[in-house]
């Protein structure tokens, strides 16, 4: 039982220590979007629909639908111009939902766009909000541990040393040994 709590208590450290890591780095992703459009998966042909891109502090998804028609092999694929999102107008917070239309053949009509945007603040809160708790659990654990070790009441810190009773007078907490 304890190898496997501790197995868990790994684990999910990692994944914590993990999603710090990527909220590190979507916040460097978020402040260089003011000034970069970085694409993070780009369409590359007729055959391809989702893009998402990181621009103007924001991360946009991008979900086309497919060609009405196949292209002719001698047509040219136009790519869809970037950065884009800037005049579009965005709901609450930075969060919305847009449809659009870009033409990539000029001989056939244009191709809807569905899209979503997200602010880069609420993917770093996402990232980061476990892995924060997760320290903070850990520091009190720790806490807790070297308390005892030390004659100290685990929960508050009261010194226990001379107490008798087996509870704390500062807090209530009953302790280990008195």
């Amino acid at each position: 039982m304890a190898k496997s709590s501790r197995l868990r208590r790994v684990l999910s450290g990692l994944v914590c220590a993990a999603m710090l890591v990527a909220a590190l780095g979507a916040t460097v992703l978020w402040a260089r979007s003011y000034s970069h459009c970085d694409v993070l998966w780009r369409q590359r042909g007729p055959g391809d629909r989702l893009e998402i891109t990181s621009e103007f502090g924001l991360l946009v998804f991008e979900w086309e639908k497919p060609l009405a028609s196949a292209p002719e092999d001698q047509w040219i694929y136009f790519d869809k111009p970037l950065p884009r999102r800037f005049h579009q107008p965005r709901g609450p917070l930075g969060f919305g939902f847009y449809h659009e239309s870009v033409r990539h053949y000029l001989l056939e009509p244009p191709t809807p766009v569905w899209g979503v945007t997200l602010p880069h603040l609420f993917l770093v809160i996402v990232l980061a909000m476990p892995g924060i708790a997760w320290l903070v659990r850990r520091r009190r654990e720790v806490l807790r541990q070297i308390r005892g070790r030390d004659g100290l009441c685990p929960q508050c810190g009261y010194d226990l040393r001379g107490s008798t009773s087996g509870i704390c007078p500062e807090c209530g907490t009953p302790s280990a040994a008195p």
